[in-house]
């Protein structure tokens, strides 16, 4: 008799996101939003999965909440500058708008709402997801797009295939140095693409690709990347990186930026991968900050301009 398979994900309570929100809090002096990174402390946990799992329904949760009103019912913490509530009939009515005179459907790059006071197509579909400012949550402006002038009216992408992402990615790693993730964001060399939009199209299917692939299979059988089940990524100190940013100065001038390339002597690690292991905690470092807070704190530098004063 076949074992009843486990839960893939731990539940959560409203008193662990309380315990947590107040550490934050005492952390940073704000409250935590979806867009606040890691868990302090918790490997794996981030504030958008907390977010999505009281807006979705999962972990435990019902569905249909939000970060902000959790906060807010929970610990008393504002909802928001007071920006007025927003209704469906307005997003499609400000979409239809921008239909009538662009000739496309809006997506979250296109920039500002015009007539919206403000908004922007970015923002909305955040608060749609999240449930914001009187919206239920849960969905994306897509879906709503989709609900309302149906899939076919919106502008397709083209078809993908394994070619095409490989010439991407090898990019993004010419550019970069690093292999591109699901969170790796846009896709710089083609418009209108994002990694986390290749990654789902591998994963699921669609767009001439047959599903049930990942971005990091693809990767290691055509260009030897190990993936996230049989590789490892290099571990990482504060320390370490402290000792690699004098070194750079030393060498260079000024400290090292997000955007300094390939560790000195190191073959397999970038600014960029200790910039971002940094802000989401990962290679054994404790996120919630970006490289120029960390020497800024830790050197008193002027990482922030990215140059230092001679004696």
């Amino acid at each position: 008799m076949r074992k009843k398979k486990q839960a893939r994900y731990s539940r959560l309570s409203d008193a662990l996101i309380i315990k947590w929100a107040k550490a934050h809090y005492k952390r940073f002096g704000t409250w935590p939003t979806n867009l606040s990174g890691p868990v302090a402390g918790v490997p794996g946990m981030t504030w958008a999965i907390v977010n999505y799992a009281l807006s979705a329904g999962s972990r435990g949760f019902r569905g249909g909440d939000s970060l902000p009103r959790f906060l807010h019912r929970r610990v008393g913490k504002p909802l928001g500058p007071g920006k007025p509530d927003l209704t469906l009939k307005q997003i499609i009515t400000w979409a239809n708008q921008h239909h009538s005179r662009t000739g496309r459907w809006p997506n979250v790059h296109s920039g500002p709402v015009v007539g919206g006071q403000g908004e922007s197509w970015a923002s909305i579909d955040q608060d749609l997801r999240v449930g914001a400012r009187g919206l239920h949550g849960g969905t994306t402006l897509a879906r709503l797009l989709d609900s309302v002038v149906g899939p076919s009216r919106r502008r397709k992408k083209p078809p993908l295939t394994i070619r095409q992402i490989l010439v991407w990615a090898d990019r993004h790693h010419k550019r970069t140095g690093e292999w591109p993730t699901y969170l790796s964001g846009r896709v710089r060399d083609a418009r209108g693409e994002t990694w986390a939009g290749v990654s789902a199209a591998l994963r699921v299917g669609g767009r001439g690709l047959p599903g049930g692939d990942k971005l990091t299979g693809v990767l290691a059988r055509y260009r030897g990347r190990p993936d996230g089940r049989t590789g490892r990524h290099r571990r990482i100190s504060v320390p370490q990186i402290l000792a690699w940013a004098e070194s750079y100065r030393r060498q260079h001038g000024r400290w090292p930026s997000m955007a300094s390339g390939p560790v000195e002597g190191l073959d397999d690690l970038t600014w960029g991968g200790i910039d971002r292991a940094l802000r989401w905690g990962a290679r054994g470092v404790e996120g919630g900050r970006s490289i120029a807070q960390l020497l800024q704190k830790e050197r008193g530098s002027s990482a922030k301009s990215g140059f230092i004063k001679k004696a």
